[in-house]
């Protein structure tokens, strides 16, 4: 599962536990085709009932994904920044050019502090 990580206090062994528990094929099954997760295991043989979910696969089989950007984004960008941008589009606060503007503003103003 890539990136996931266990802190060194609290429930260690039952954090590890979970994270073994996910590669498990009865997991897979479980976290494909109940909640409809795409698995990140390439070993994994289950694809959940989604449109989206072959193409997906597609794509990851041929290796044409790209890596988890937002691991590189600012700390609280989606927080304290862009969150309220995306809400004001789903509410029709904003068409699609607004949102674009605004949000492009708002990132700039975040990297710029």
């Amino acid at each position: 599962m890539g990136y996931k990580a266990i802190y060194n206090e609290g429930n260690v062994e039952e954090a590890k536990a979970f994270l073994q528990w996910c590669s498990e094929d009865s997991a897979q099954q479980i976290l494909v085709e109940e909640a409809g997760f795409i698995s990140p295991f390439k070993s994994c043989k289950y694809l959940a009932n989604d449109p989206f979910a072959q193409t997906i696969a597609d794509w990851q089989a041929a290796d044409k994904t790209s890596a988890w950007h937002w691991l590189y984004m600012k700390e609280g960008l989606a927080q304290n920044y862009t969150g309220q941008v995306f809400s004001d589009f789903a509410a029709g606060n904003l068409d699609k050019e607004g949102f674009v503007k605004t949000l492009s503003q708002v990132i700039q103003s975040a990297y710029a502090n």
